[in-house]
């Protein structure tokens, strides 16, 4: 439900959804129309609600949960970052969540192409660095007007210090 959209406008349909589809095989019988209307505010009607009746369709008939990388993006409309966060949250895997947002984070805070070396050396707990990586985002290092004055990673952040020496050309 997130791709092009805000976790504020999913917020609103989630709960609508999955009380009307439980599970894969409500999704599966679900009527193109009905997931149509509840799908709207959201955007990309026609490609959510197929992937979504496809989705329903093939987890409705597996024998299991799809549990790695491979299978995950073998789903229509699951993307590399959907597939790491289900194996991070759902099944607790070591597996980066890199977004746009957690992404635009690390590379502030540390520069560009930073981000596979920052998860490859973080010993936290994996979903809680995720997770704090995307709430900091949403929350603090915005992608316009961040909120840089009042951000505790400011002092060893290069975006903040490029911007008060008047240049953050390279950095977003």
């Amino acid at each position: 439900m997130l791709k092009r959209t805000t976790r504020e406008q999913a917020a609103r349909i989630f709960p609508s959804f999955v009380e009307r589809y439980p599970n894969a095989s409500a999704l599966a019988s679900a009527r193109e129309e009905e997931l149509r209307e509840l799908l709207r505010p959201l955007g990309l009607v026609s490609s959510r609600v197929a992937a979504f009746q496809e989705i329903g369709t093939k987890l409705a008939h597996a024998a299991s949960f799809p549990s790695t990388l491979r299978e995950l993006l073998e789903l229509r409309g699951v993307g590399s970052y959907s597939a790491s966060a289900v194996l991070c949250i759902a099944f607790g895997q070591r597996v980066p969540m890199v977004d746009v947002n957690s992404r635009r984070v690390i590379c502030r805070v540390f520069g560009e192409n930073s981000a596979q070396e920052f998860f490859s050396l973080a010993r936290a707990d994996m979903r809680r660095l995720n997770l704090a990586l995307l709430d900091f985002a949403h929350y603090v290092c915005k992608a316009r007007n961040p909120l840089c004055g009042s951000c505790p990673v400011s002092a060893r952040c290069l975006y903040y210090n490029e911007l008060n020496r008047g240049s953050h050309q390279g950095l977003r």
